[in-house]
């Protein structure tokens, strides 16, 4: 995500851009490909697509975007309904917006991290699909479960708690287990504890990292509490699990 209180000019070569962007104007006047784009409307932009925005004269603006290489934006993007002709969108929830431009002015002063910045994203796109499912049919619980999985997937080496993640989302703990049952058939922390596991065994295989090193990257800055982590799921310790392929490694070499 990012914003802009002093935009001038940006353009995009079509064939080197790889983004889907979705831009909010939360105040003033640009052009987008030569359409004047106000207050209370954006624009989408999908890959491969040449584009050119700016001011005109005096006049001054301020953007909200969200730029991702996802492949699952593109679903998102559709449930604009912009112009077809000049992708140009307009949008209801305009306090909304300006305060997650707020956020991020003070976050970037900060320095947040990921989970702050996503936060935003997320209230962002909740309105936008509060305001859609009005007029249309929409899986919404689809759209919790793929930014909760990206959630969880990013933060790995965090205290992820169920609660929090929840929270971000703007859901109720209940209604978010019941979407990782409906969708997945485990619980949000079987989830979590499966991806640190996952990410465990990997490290344990393809890096020199040691075994604290790895416990804090999945999460766990107690290395016995990783050790009695791994165990349970694997039947071994991380030590006796990476001897035991790095063995047979050796062995299909001989």
């Amino acid at each position: 995500m990012g914003y802009s209180c002093d935009m001038e000019v940006g353009i995009y070569e079509g064939e080197a851009k790889k983004e889907y962007i979705i831009c909010y104007v939360t105040t003033g006047r640009i052009l987008y490909n030569g359409n004047p784009v106000c207050e209370g409307q954006g624009f989408l932009s999908y890959p491969g697509m040449g584009e050119e925005w700016k001011v005109e004269n005096d006049d001054k603006a301020s953007l909200l975007w969200v730029c991702s290489q996802d492949e699952r934006m593109k679903d998102i993007l559709a449930t604009f309904q912009a112009d077809p002709d000049t992708m140009i969108f307009e949008y209801t929830y305009i306090s909304i917006v300006k305060n997650a431009f707020k956020r991020l002015e003070v976050m970037h002063k900060l320095e947040a991290g990921y989970f702050d910045v996503y936060s935003v994203f997320i209230s962002i796109m909740q309105a936008h699909f509060n305001v859609f499912r009005k007029g249309q049919t929409w899986n919404s619980s689809e759209v919790y479960l793929q930014f909760s999985l990206q959630y969880v997937q990013n933060g790995i080496s965090e205290n992820i708690r169920i609660e929090e993640l929840a929270e971000r989302i703007g859901i109720s703990q209940a209604y978010l287990y019941h979407i990782f049952k409906e969708h997945l058939g485990i619980s949000p922390k079987e989830y979590i504890s499966s991806c640190r596991a996952e990410e465990a065994k990997k490290l344990l295989l393809e890096s020199g990292l040691s075994v604290t090193e790895i416990g804090k990257a999945v999460g766990y800055s107690d290395p016995m509490a990783f050790s009695r982590f791994f165990t349970s799921r694997q039947g071994m310790s991380p030590t006796k699990f990476r001897k035991k392929y790095q063995d047979l490694k050796e062995n299909n070499r001989k």
